[in-house]
């Protein structure tokens, strides 16, 4: 029987005081680290050290097969410095996009599960809330197409006439730009994975698959990094994460801070 005293608990084990009880050898490596680090005072909270506005979710789109590029149904032909060419995946539609309404963007973590530092491979359509008559013709038959299809029907039921402006609106209002990148939730055993934090040479914004870290100071980045992607890190996140299935867990925001 392993008996613990909840009310005493660290701040470290109140994500998960479950993990408190079972014969779990990582419970006790991680007491003896953590836990003893925290009551001498060397463990501090990030919010604390950096402020709760250092990390932010990605951006939430109703229907990333509008939204994103490439998608299911659109790929990319070129990408130019000013405009992005794309090309239907099922017809011979072509379009050309002005990188003005383009914001670089990173997809899902299981694209990035083999190298810590990434590069975006994906764009969100980021069109402000004008009439689509004020758009370049290719944007608004984009638009168009969006609209005919099934793909843009739940931003369309969610926001009404102007519902391909969201994106853009999210972007404008959380900021969720930055360089450093946490998954949402991850396989425990870690199956077809090689890393779990990643990290851009510039900021940039990804979906609502990753949570976003936020700094001024570039060599952060890599630091966090290199803590989120190490034993030690991984070893609690096994054992306190927030277990959602025999398949996924997961830290929140808060969990990280």
């Amino acid at each position: 029987i392993h008996r613990a005293e909840l009310n005493g608990l660290p701040a470290t084990w109140e994500m998960n005081w479950l993990a408190q009880f079972g014969n779990d050898p990582l419970r006790r490596i991680l007491e003896g680290i953590l836990t003893a680090g925290e009551k001498r005072g060397l463990v501090g909270v990030w919010a604390h050290l950096f402020g709760r506005g250092t990390m932010v979710r990605g951006v939430e789109m109703y229907g990333p097969n509008f939204f994103l590029l490439p998608n299911d149904r659109w790929g990319i032909a070129e990408d130019e410095k000013t405009e992005l060419r794309i090309t239907r995946l099922q017809g011979d539609q072509s379009l050309c996009l002005p990188k003005r309404f383009l914001v670089a963007c990173l997809r899902k973590p299981t694209l990035y599960s083999e190298r810590v530092r990434v590069e975006p491979s994906h764009y969100f359509l980021s069109l402000p809330p004008l009439d689509v008559s004020a758009f370049p013709a290719d944007v608004a038959e984009y638009v168009d197409w969006g609209s005919r299809s099934a793909e843009a029907g739940p931003a369309m039921k969610a926001f009404g006439p102007q519902w391909y402006a969201h994106v853009y609106s999210q972007l404008g209002v959380k900021r969720p730009y930055g360089q450093l990148f946490l998954p949402d939730k991850v396989d425990p055993s870690f199956k077809n994975r090689g890393v779990f934090a990643n990290y851009t040479d510039c900021a940039v914004t990804a979906s609502k698959n990753f949570y976003i870290v936020r700094s001024n100071e570039e060599e952060e980045y890599k630091i966090l990094a290199t803590w989120f992607n190490s034993g030690l890190f991984l070893s609690l996140l096994l054992l306190v994460g927030r277990r959602l299935s025999a398949t996924w867990t997961r830290f929140l925001e808060d969990d990280y801070l």
